[in-house]
């Protein structure tokens, strides 16, 4: 049986990219609260120590997350489609040629 990558990695990307979204929100909805919580008495002195132990976790979490990113992208692109992976190695090296002959045709202003 032959399975299709782009029906796995396409659900895995949308995921992830919902994933990463509920996090900024969640990240920045907790700092939002942290800042505007108003300390007057031990129970909201509790609930600013916890929101801030939550801010020094979601630092954490956002570097392990920008890594899954990352990694979630060289899947989806190391996985797509072959034709458009060839097209784009082609368009790259096209690229390169046109930068090294106009490093050549560059005037010098000295």
């Amino acid at each position: 049986m032959i399975i299709d990558h782009a029906e796995i990695v396409s659900p895995l990307l949308q995921k992830f990219q919902t994933f990463y979204e509920q996090f900024a929100q969640f990240s920045q909805d907790a700092t939002e609260l942290h800042c505007n919580l108003p300390v007057q008495d031990e129970p909201s002195r509790a609930a600013f120590n916890s929101l801030s132990r939550i801010l020094a976790f979601s630092d954490q979490l956002s570097v392990l997350v920008s890594m899954m990113r990352e990694d979630v992208r060289v899947v989806d692109e190391l996985t797509g489609n072959p034709i458009e992976a060839k097209w784009a190695d082609e368009i790259d090296e096209c690229f390169y040629e046109l930068l090294k002959a106009s490093k050549g045709a560059a005037a010098n202003v000295n």
